[in-house]
């Protein structure tokens, strides 16, 4: 199932009448054929899907390693040895649901029933375009969002507003 926007106005809609959010997210999706993407602006388009998989359908091992690598990248940075290893990495993706910002990929669970998107993964070509592009624009979109994350982490998204 795609993550739905619990503030979404065919979402409520739906919601009214069925009075079960499980029951609502189905009708949903069906609805929606699965998907919702979300322009947010015109220079940086954004997408929210239920898995990767989903997200790029024709996505690739050599695609899927290219993320990988980024996400380790960024690990290796402040935790080195601590990336989970490649083949739990896709097991992973297969479950999160991810949020897309340009190349940059947060993956975690979103909550249908608050409307919480938990950030469990980071995938960015630089922690630039993770801390000042896609963390904003994941702010300004109005996703409520929680990250558990280590102090150094937190204190460079602290720094960067």
């Amino acid at each position: 199932m795609a993550c739905v926007n619990p503030n979404d106005p065919l979402f409520k809609e739906i919601l009214d009448r069925v009075e079960n959010p499980l029951l609502a997210e189905i009708e949903f999706d069906f609805v929606n054929e699965g998907e919702q993407e979300i322009k947010l602006s015109m220079d940086a388009p954004t997408t929210v899907a239920s898995t990767i998989f989903e997200l790029e359908p024709d996505i690739t091992d050599e695609k899927l390693k290219s993320i990988y690598d980024n996400y380790t990248s960024l690990m290796d940075r402040n935790r080195k040895g601590k990336s989970v290893p490649f083949e739990s990495f896709k097991e992973l993706m297969e479950k999160y649901q991810v949020y897309k910002h340009k190349d940059t990929y947060i993956f975690g669970q979103y909550d249908t029933t608050t409307g919480t998107f938990v950030t469990r993964m980071n995938s960015s070509p630089s922690s630039k375009t993770l801390l000042a592009e896609a963390i904003p624009q994941i702010a300004e979109s109005g996703l409520d969002v929680i990250s558990f994350v280590p102090k150094a982490y937190a204190d460079k998204l602290k720094r960067n507003g």
